[in-house]
């Protein structure tokens, strides 16, 4: 993330540059190219931000799964030390 970041404070400095230094066909040219960079910058920054969420709710499920796999045989094994308490007595 932070890498992206940086890359997108590059291309701002690029595209101010580059603004400055030409004129005419070569401005809106310049504009052209940032406008593409900033929508590829977006669409990268929303796939990269789905994939984390699909990742999270992902972990969570597994981590649910394995939270009620540990109850189950916490209560067998309780259950199981109840029934060999009542066979002693």
């Amino acid at each position: 993330m932070i890498v992206l970041i940086i890359l997108s404070s590059l291309g701002w400095l690029l595209s101010v540059l580059a603004v400055i230094s030409l004129s005419g066909v070569g401005l809106w040219s310049v504009l052209g190219i940032w406008l593409c960079l900033i929508v590829v910058f977006g669409v990268t920054l929303r796939r990269a931000l789905s994939a984390g969420s699909e990742a999270s709710s992902r972990l969570h499920y597994e981590l649910a799964a394995d939270l009620d796999a540990l109850r189950e045989r916490r209560s067998e094994a309780n259950s199981s030390a109840r029934a060999a308490a009542t066979r002693r007595i």
